[in-house]
């Protein structure tokens, strides 16, 4: 979690910048979309190695995983149809063998009525290659029988899906749980298992656990942090009844609006309606002549300084004639400061880089779009890393990281780390699998390359299973980044225990388990005389 220092204004910033700082290194994971001589479409997985310095090791060339998914039968060729975005769920750093959750759309059997439904696939990586463990063969609404939703009742499916999300930190879902959704012609948001151990996740009734229906939403990318899931969407409908009272008239005649969602979990395990968090708002011309207008390919989510903040794109000029200069997307941040559930009031928007150093005139070539967005934590610094189109699509696609300061602003440093992939017509989606440093360690709150029991005594010292105090941090013991420090972040310190750094388990001795029974007895005595006091 950062801590905010100041809220900055419009920032527009040129191709130019000063040395950026040093990150973790580790690997980038692409998903890419080919298409081969007979016109049909598929879907690989290459990568890169990055050191701290961000430049790739190696060989110019990426390493090429193989092909994910054969989208040749069927295909529509759009993003959301497709279903690929990867998710980290066991990373290994610059080494391969991360483990990588994708939502596979039109790569199954069998076919229903209404489409084709979503696989959810589990990837593992190796060198120049990949296996695969299909976690679900997806079902779809129709085949359930009439009636298979009505009022109350959630019936899940992945008709024609797009996103399997896991949750490594466990705050907003449990392991062995994954996020899907299914959208025939209302989106499902379901949160699955395999229940009765059959080896798929979503061939039964049982298999839902939590989920709702929401009309005309289509979601392009998610993001859990601090135990919430935040979706980047197109088409929420109906905006006068779906954004707050305290929305502007123009947001609320917006016909169909891009938006970006939240959604909370229950202690129950029971899923939240989706609420808005950014919408468009004609209004805001501050931002440029379209006023606030997310662009719902991407979005990266965080906690700054107690408060939810979200990276997106927001078009501020449209098309502007020549047909090698598309419109202006710049890159925005949005920070809840007064922690109401959006982060649309004034002074919670700020623009942080843009193409365009002068009003309504795109002019850095090198910057015309932003496809995708990814937050990575190095050890004193925050980073995003992002892809963007290199002047136009057909130009090629380039990756680049910019350095972020403790408020979530740009920092004025970036670099391009991967440039001019002519060969990669549609570069869907990133990953970075970062090497793991001494405080990235779960229980590690000391950041010393060990778990003990100085870390413990934090967690002790800041024990806040409500999540009262808004500075809760690595450093406090919430090491699973949900905002409170608990029993789910102790059983992160049980789990890596190792007081000698060596970087396996160990199992705690008597005498600090015995500590560990009275910390937790203690502080759990405190929260109860605080609460009859």
């Amino acid at each position: 979690m950062r801590k905010i220092i100041a809220v900055v204004g419009l920032l527009l910033v040129a191709a130019t910048a000063s040395a950026i700082s040093q990150g973790p290194g580790g690997r980038i994971y692409m998903t890419e979309r080919i298409e081969d001589e007979f016109g049909d479409y598929y879907i690989s997985l290459k990568s890169y190695e990055v050191d701290a310095n961000w430049d790739v090791v190696g060989a110019d060339a990426p390493m090429d995983h193989g092909l994910i998914l054969d989208n040749s039968d069927g295909y529509r060729g759009q993003k959301d149809n497709v279903g690929i975005s990867p998710e980290i769920e066991t990373g290994a750093g610059a080494a391969v063998g991360a483990q990588i959750i994708m939502g596979a759309h039109y790569n199954n059997d069998p076919v229903s009525d209404l489409g084709e439904t979503m696989d959810v696939l589990r990837i593992t990586t190796a060198t120049d290659s990949h296996s695969v463990q299909v976690l679900g063969t997806g079902r779809a609404g129709a085949g359930i029988g009439a009636g298979w939703y009505s009022a109350g009742n959630i019936i899940g499916n992945t008709e024609q899906g797009v996103m399997a999300l896991p949750d490594p930190s466990g705050a907003f879902m449990d392991a062995g749980h994954y996020y899907v959704d299914g959208h025939d012609y209302h989106h499902q948001y379901s949160v699955v298992t395999d229940t009765n151990s059959d080896g798929d996740c979503t061939d039964n009734d049982e298999d839902y656990l939590a989920g709702s229906r929401n009309g005309n939403i289509a979601q392009q990318d998610t993001e859990i942090s601090n135990g919430k899931l935040f979706i980047a969407s197109t088409y929420s409908g109906n905006p006068a009844g779906f954004l707050p009272d305290d929305a502007s008239d123009e947001a609320k005649a917006v016909a169909e609006q891009n938006t970006v969602l939240v959604r909370t979990r229950n202690p129950d395990g029971s899923l939240n309606d989706l609420t808005p968090f950014i919408w468009e708002d004609p209004a805001l011309t501050a931002f440029g002549e379209n006023g606030i207008r997310p662009c719902g390919n991407a979005l990266a989510a965080d906690l700054i300084d107690g408060h939810d903040a979200v990276y997106m794109t927001s078009q501020s000029q449209s098309w502007i004639g020549d047909p090698w200069q598309p419109e202006i997307n710049d890159l925005m941040l949005f920070i809840d400061l007064n922690n109401d559930g959006d982060a649309m009031d004034d002074g919670e928007q700020t623009a942080i880089y843009s193409p365009s150093t002068e009003p309504n005139q795109w002019n850095d070539p090198d910057d015309t779009g932003w496809t995708d967005l990814e937050l990575i934590e190095g050890d004193d610094t925050t980073f995003l890393m992002v892809t963007i189109p290199g002047g136009h699509w057909l130009m090629g696609q380039r990756i680049m990281v910019l350095e972020l300061l403790d408020n979530g602003d740009y920092a004025g440093s970036f670099k391009f780390v991967v440039v001019d992939m002519v060969d990669a017509e549609v570069l869907n989606e990133i990953e970075f699998d970062a090497n793991a440093g001494g405080d990235d360690i779960p229980g590690d709150a000391t950041g010393e390359g060990k778990v003990d029991g100085a870390d413990l005594a934090l967690w002790q010292q800041n024990y806040d299973p409500l999540g009262t105090d808004p500075t809760n941090d690595w450093g406090k013991g919430d090491w699973n980044g949900d905002g409170k420090v608990d029993g789910a972040d102790l059983a992160l310190w049980q789990q890596n225990y190792d007081p000698l750094g060596a970087g396996v388990g160990a199992v705690p001795e008597p005498a600090t388990l015995l500590l560990l029974g009275t910390g937790v007895l203690g502080a759990l005595g405190y929260v109860r005389r605080r609460r009859l006091s």
